[in-house]
């Protein structure tokens, strides 16, 4: 269970459980969905862990990914509010029902695409 502490007390955020199968043959360097987090937003835990004889972390996870997500037939958008005042990026702020949410309903946690994520790139462009 994941809380938080500051000068008004302390409060629940949610929780991630662990399986064994998660990090017990090479160490873990992910972030875990935690459930019982805020039903309007996706949380999300980042853990390393480091087996016995292991020497370092397992590498980052990588900062860039990329997608393909289609829209449905008839559909006007893919789901996201998104703010494009650099010019330059799309910022994801937030994910809404599309196809974007149910691309993410099926990938995991690290190559979800989230609230505060930046798009770079789409189509090549």
């Amino acid at each position: 269970k994941v809380w938080d502490s500051d000068v008004v007390g302390a409060d629940y955020l949610g929780k991630v459980i662990l399986t064994p199968e998660a990090f017990m043959e090479n160490g873990c360097n992910t972030e875990f969905q935690m459930e019982e987090a805020c039903s309007k937003h996706f949380a999300y835990l980042g853990v390393k862990i480091k087996v016995m004889g292991q020497e370092q972390y397992p590498d980052d996870p990588a900062p860039e990914f990329e997608v393909t997500v289609e829209k449905e037939e008839g559909a006007k958008s893919f789901g996201l509010d998104v703010n494009c005042q650099d010019l330059k990026h799309l910022h994801i702020l937030r994910v809404d029902d599309g196809a974007i949410k149910r691309y993410n309903e099926q990938a995991t946690p690290p190559l979800q695409i989230i609230q505060s994520d930046f798009i770079v790139s789409v189509n090549g462009v």
